[in-house]
């Protein structure tokens, strides 16, 4: 592979608020891409052939990706702090103008993090993604959706021999069902967990 690329960003931090942003361009030459197909395998010699679902590398002479991306985070209240991300691509192969695979909708998340510094921290956020329809020969479209988390955790509380950290969160609150477009390609199965309830202890030593 070679590429020629270029990107320009703003930097901002202040006490209470900072962001990150940037736009980018990436052209190249002889990219490998990973492309739907099929496995042929046989479990014997003497076995009839199947097949399941892979991803073949292929070539492509002349790509181009770009795009745009962002995080922020503002202290708006002493314990308080709303922050959020977001993404975009958009591949391309310049030759036949068909899209590249693998390229993943627009994307964000936003949530509100509570820290009370005696304790620990809780924070909710939503997830969510839009509808993926430029996909390449042998992708499958994804429709938009969305996904609501808790979490908390305490701070790492020392015992003196040893350091001890509590987590606990529900990922998927209300249960969404939703497929990940970069996980079209694992299968039958192509759907997300549904709500997920958790909890965790962290021992240091």
């Amino acid at each position: 592979e070679k590429s020629y690329s270029a990107d320009l960003g703003i930097r901002v931090w202040k006490s209470k608020f900072n962001l990150q942003a940037g736009v980018f361009i990436n052209r190249l030459n002889n990219m490998i891409v990973e492309v739907p197909g099929e496995f042929i395998f046989r479990l014997t010699a003497d076995s009839k052939a199947d097949t399941i679902p892979a991803l073949i590398n292929s070539n492509v002479r002349k790509a181009l990706l770009y795009g745009v991306d962002f995080k922020f985070a503002y202290n708006f209240s002493h314990d308080f702090v709303f922050f959020g991300s977001g993404a975009y691509v958009r591949g391309m192969a310049l030759e036949t103008e068909a899209n590249l695979p693998l390229i993943p909708p627009l994307n964000g998340r936003a949530g509100l993090r509570y820290t009370w510094q005696r304790v620990g921290a809780a924070e909710f956020s939503v997830y969510g993604a839009a509808r993926q329809d430029k996909i390449a020969e042998g992708e499958k479209e994804t429709a938009g959706y969305y996904r609501l988390d808790f979490t908390l955790n305490t701070k790492a509380f020392d015992l003196g021999f040893m350091k001890i950290q509590g987590f606990a969160g529900i990922d998927n609150i209300t249960n969404n069902r939703y497929t990940n477009h970069l996980s079209t390609n694992r299968g039958d199965i192509s759907v997300e967990p549904g709500r997920n309830i958790y909890v965790r202890l962290k021992l240091s030593f």
